[in-house]
C-alpha cells in the first residue's frame, strides 16, 4: 500500500488535476454520453466522492480490477476530474465480484467508495442523447 501512496502522490503533484467534481446523488454515468467508453456493454461504475483517499482508489483498481498502475491513476484522475468513470469488463459475474471485492475493501478501511455494477442493454444513441440502460444492477458500501 505504501507503494501506492507514494506513487500516486508523486503523479498527482506532478499531474495537479483539476478541482474534483461531485455529481448529484444517484446519477447513473450511462445518462452521460461523454462518459460512456466506446464499444461499453458492462462493467463497473466509479462515482466520485470527495472521502476516499485516491492512493485507495488506485490500489482498488489494481487490486480487484486487474489494472495497472498507469491505467489505475488515469481511471482515478477521471473520475477525480468528470465526476466518474466506467470500466469495462468481460461479464456481469466479473464485474459483480470484482465490486463486492472493492466494497469490502472499503468497508474495511472506512471509506465510502462508491462502485457499481452496470450494464448497457441495447443503450440507443441518438446525437447527444442516450436511451437509459433497461438494467442497472448497484454495489456500494453499506453504512
Amino acid at each position: 500500500m505504501q507503494f501506492f501512496r507514494n506513487a500516486v502522490q508523486r503523479i498527482v503533484d506532478f499531474v495537479r488535476p483539476e478541482p474534483s467534481v461531485i455529481l448529484p446523488a444517484g446519477t447513473s454515468l450511462l445518462s452521460i454520453p461523454d462518459l460512456i467508453p466506446p464499444g461499453f456493454k458492462q462493467g463497473l461504475e466509479f462515482v466520485n466522492e470527495d472521502a476516499t483517499p485516491m492512493e485507495f482508489v488506485v490500489s482498488m483498481l489494481h487490486t480487484y480490477c486487474g489494472l495497472h498502475e498507469t491505467e489505475a491513476v488515469r481511471l482515478m484522475l477521471a473520475v477525480h476530474t468528470k465526476g466518474g468513470g466506467l470500466l469495462a469488463f468481460p461479464s456481469i459475474e466479473a464485474a459483480t465480484s470484482a465490486a463486492a471485492a472493492i466494497a469490502e475493501d472499503a468497508a474495511k478501511h472506512g471509506h465510502p467508495m462508491i462502485c457499481r455494477v452496470v450494464r448497457m442493454e441495447e443503450a440507443v444513441l441518438e446525437g447527444s442523447r442516450i436511451a437509459p440502460p433497461n438494467n442497472s444492477l448497484e454495489r456500494t458500501r453499506e453504512g
